[in-house]
């Protein structure tokens, strides 16, 4: 009877590995990097500048912050015609206002803040991760809440009869709100394309 003498020893084949997520590589994470910081730096100043001109409101008497149906006024000498020296207001009207400041300033802070961590992200070599998603969301939700607000708030001034600033209607709150629309839209669609590769990758 014949025998087999060498045995071949077959190897199996090797397992398939999950696809790696897309990631950002060399100048590109460098880019990130940068207008991560540079979009920080300006949440920072435009923190700062939002505080001074609300202080100002509360405690400055001079002529060089005014107000009037168009909006606020900085500068030195004479306002617009029809506008008034902001610190001649009553106190109570003063302060409903740095209300409002504070209220229609906020979105902008956030949306800086948000794009500077989505960056940081970037830079970090994550592109369609979770957080990514989030953060995108986030712009787009502040987005939206930042063309809608100059409307809310001029039916509560007006109601109250504190509104001196009519100027509510801005082509720029329409192109914001389409904009913050689609950035959720996105978002939503990156949140979805995430949770399917981190499906598909755990049946690998």
């Amino acid at each position: 009877m014949a025998t087999i003498s060498n045995v071949v020893h077959l190897s199996p084949p090797p397992l398939a590995q999950p696809e790696s997520r897309p990631q950002l590589k060399g100048p590109m994470r460098v880019a990130s990097r940068v207008l991560a910081n540079v979009l920080l730096v300006s949440a920072a100043l435009f923190a700062l500048a939002v505080l001074g001109v609300l202080v100002a409101m509360v405690f400055y008497r001079g002529d060089g912050l005014q107000i009037g149906a168009t909006g606020m006024w900085l500068g030195t000498g004479q306002g617009p015609p029809g506008y008034q020296a902001f610190g001649s207001l009553p106190l109570h009207h003063r302060l409903i206002y740095v209300l409002v400041g504070l209220v229609r300033y906020t979105p902008a802070l956030l949306i800086l803040l948000n794009l500077s961590a989505l960056f940081r992200l970037y830079a970090q070599g994550s592109v369609f991760g979770r957080s990514n998603a989030m953060h995108l969301r986030a712009v787009g939700l502040w987005l939206v809440v930042d063309a809608v607000l100059p409307f809310v708030v001029h039916l509560l001034l007006s109601a109250t009869g504190y509104e001196i600033d009519r100027n509510w209607m801005h082509i720029a709150s329409l192109q914001k709100l389409f904009a913050g629309a689609m950035l959720f839209v996105i978002a939503e669609v990156m949140k979805v394309g995430s949770e399917i590769e981190e499906e598909r990758s755990q049946f690998v």
